[in-house]
């Protein structure tokens, strides 16, 4: 899977978790609810951590952002995971970063068929 498909599965996988109907939907930038805010940084912080596109990269992919508004959102995922407060769900965020990592690796590995 190549870095930008990659960074598709990401949004879609973050999209999904959200409750949205359609990956767009993460990307609009309308879409400043606070809560679809975070799913959104947290998919901008996975791509950043699992791909090798650079900021500018990954702003076309998010939303034609400007890079630096990546950059905000890497550092608000780096603080929260830093200060690890318990999420709603009842897990860190810690925990949540986990498991989603494990979710798209296990999905990026079933849509390619080949183990990682």
């Amino acid at each position: 899977m190549t870095d930008p498909d990659l960074v598709d599965h990401i949004i879609a996988v973050l999209a999904a978790e959200a409750g949205l109907k359609k990956p767009a939907d993460l990307l609009k930038r309308t879409a400043r609810i606070h809560r679809i805010c975070k799913f959104r940084d947290d998919a901008i912080y996975l791509a950043r951590q699992l791909t090798s596109m650079s900021y500018p990269e990954l702003a076309q992919r998010f939303g034609e952002r400007h890079h630096t508004t990546l950059i905000c959102a890497v550092r608000k995922v780096e603080l929260r995971l830093r200060n690890n407060p318990i999420r709603k769900d009842g897990r860190t965020w810690a925990d949540w970063h986990k498991y989603l990592v494990g979710k798209i690796q296990a999905d990026a590995t079933a849509l390619t068929g080949v183990n990682q």
